[in-house]
């Protein structure tokens, strides 16, 4: 089966298909990184201070109670931002109704939350024991979550 980012950025998989074996964990820490780096939320704090902590230290940290904690923590976050995405765009389209007193979710609104979304999933993938797409895996989520191709290629 053909990888999604092969399919909607060949240029981008070729690039990223190019990153050495040698190279691929540091690539993976760094792209997912790089993907939350700006928002201080992500990158401080008791659940996704940790793991950015250790994605900016080569893994140190990795094994510890409080990193496990952190990470189990990141993963029902994630979940609950994934399902906060899922009512936004459902509040957005009219599929549900707004309720009085509030406005509408913007298009912008909705897209910076689908972002973050995508950036966070990268973040946690970096940390899966490495499997051969990783790397690929790591790419398409930031792409989706906003990055450019040259921005991602910039950090192989």
């Amino acid at each position: 089966m053909t990888h999604p980012l092969v399919l909607t950025s060949p240029g981008l998989a070729a690039a990223v298909a190019g990153v050495s074996k040698e190279k691929t964990a540091s690539a993976v820490a760094a792209l997912a990184r790089e993907g939350v780096q700006s928002t201080s939320a992500y990158t401080q704090g008791p659940v996704w201070g940790p793991l950015y902590g250790a994605l900016a230290n080569s893994g140190a940290g990795v094994g510890t109670d409080e990193f496990r904690a952190a990470r189990d923590a990141a993963r029902n976050e994630l979940r609950s931002h994934e399902i906060d995405g899922f009512e936004l765009l459902a509040r957005l389209e009219g599929r549900v109704a707004v309720k009085p007193g509030e406005l509408p979710p913007t298009r912008g609104e909705y897209e910076s939350h689908r972002n973050l979304t995508w950036r966070l999933r990268a973040m946690l993938l970096a940390f899966n024991d490495p499997y051969q797409d990783q790397l690929l895996d790591v790419a398409h989520c930031l792409r989706n979550g906003g990055m450019s191709d040259s921005e991602i290629t910039s950090k192989l």
